[in-house]
């Protein structure tokens, strides 16, 4: 059964895009596009994205900028929604999988006009998106050449590419779980195999002066330079705790590499010539902590230069780590009270009117009490009325039975 869904006016994502001295970003555990003014920390709530469910989780994986317009990438949902920042509508680009509309996408590869996104399962197709035409082109060839490689997924089996790196015209892409990568050329989509010479399960990877670095389900980081096909692994104190995608990315700053936490609570700054590992979240300010138990603690961030910035995705608000200092910022933002009201309401009602009882979802007696009282006429029930139960219970019992 599920835990009670909190509106706390904490806010979560993973991407931000910035316009006009705002903020936009779409809220990672349910629908929701938010702003809020740069310096200041009370978020807006703008309105739900329409076509897609409600309640959707990572409805969003990335958003982009141009011109008035912001284009949200899904991560779980329908299409591309664009969205006017001039007067505030919305717009939503159909994308088709292969046998329902829903797609899953991972990643997504900013090109020169293009983007290209990259399926979670093989009932979604690689998509070309060009943001100055707003033209969105699928790839089925892409696994028609990927399938001469490695096996494809089976129907509702997640297709195992998690990270990307792009050199030129070549998309390095790790094979998820194996110690596979596949290089697709943009070109004409040619696709290469590539064993690295240790045994690892790989998860996300990152590149730097022809050095790729790759986090794993282990908890460990490697190395690899393709120009002789050579590789190092650099063991983690202690042990993880979760091994299903413990750590996001890594990245470098100076000589040290920086590995930012996945569902592990551990933000690593670690030292390839002395070994020296240390956990920087040890040194995050009190106030923050995690308010969602088992998500990816980050998923989304951004780097400029010595700045960090990890987006609350299972966190309680915003951090900013600043590599020269070696100091945290945290930041809330926050929706008010009355938005958090109306989306509780929202919450229940959209699970009442739907007859998932139980199954999903925790809901109070007095949410059962409040519901029935709006949509039963003058027929009222009090809250302190010893048998309420019972007559919660016949009530929703006639509508299932029709009694």
């Amino acid at each position: 059964m599920g835990a009670l869904r909190e509106f706390n006016g904490n806010t979560h994502f993973m991407s931000v895009a910035r316009h006009g001295g705002y903020v936009y970003f779409s809220e990672t555990t349910f629908n929701g596009l938010f702003r809020y003014k740069e310096g200041e920390n009370e978020a807006e709530f703008l309105g739900r994205f329409p076509n897609e469910d409600l309640w959707q989780g990572d409805l969003h994986r990335e958003v982009f900028v141009k011109g008035d317009k912001l284009y949200f990438i899904p991560m779980n949902g329908h299409g591309i929604t664009v969205y006017d920042c001039v007067d505030g509508t919305f717009e939503m680009l159909k994308i088709l999988g292969k046998e329902e509309e829903y797609v899953h996408f991972a990643q997504c590869v900013k090109l020169e006009n293009e983007i290209l996104l990259i399926p979670v399962d093989y009932g979604t197709p690689f998509t070309l998106f060009n943001i100055e035409t707003e033209e969105i082109r699928t790839l089925p060839e892409i696994f028609e050449k990927i399938a001469k490689n490695i096996p494809l997924p089976v129907r509702y089996e997640v297709f195992p590419v998690h990270s990307t790196v792009l050199k030129d015209d070549i998309l390095y892409l790790s094979v998820s779980s194996t110690n596979i990568l596949l290089k697709l050329s943009l070109a004409d989509y040619k696709v290469e195999k590539i064993v690295l010479p240790f045994e690892i399960h790989l998860r996300y990877m990152s590149f730097f002066d022809g050095v790729f670095y790759f986090t794993a389900q282990e908890h460990l980081i490697a190395s690899w330079k393709e120009a002789d096909n050579t590789g190092q692994i650099y063991e983690m104190p202690g042990e993880a705790e979760d091994p299903n995608y413990p750590y996001l990315k890594i990245e470098r700053y100076n000589n040290n590499l920086y590995v930012i936490a996945g569902r592990e609570d551990h933000f690593w700054k670690f030292n390839p010539t002395t070994g020296e590992w240390q956990d920087l979240l040890k040194k995050a300010p009190e106030e923050f902590e995690r308010d969602l138990k088992g998500p990816l603690l980050f998923l989304g961030y951004s780097i400029n230069k010595n700045i960090l910035k990890l987006y609350p995705r299972a966190g309680n608000g915003f951090l900013t780590f600043d590599i020269e200092k070696g100091a945290f910022e945290f930041k809330q933002y926050l929706y008010d009270a009355k938005a958090g009201e109306e989306l509780s309401k929202d919450w229940v009602k959209t699970i009442l009117d739907g007859g998932r009882l139980f199954i999903e979802y925790d809901l109070r007696p007095t949410d059962y009490i409040t519901y029935i009282n709006e949509n039963s006429g003058d027929n009222k029930v009090e809250s302190n009325y010893e048998p309420a139960g019972e007559v919660i219970y016949q009530r929703i019992l006639s509508e299932v039975t029709g009694a």
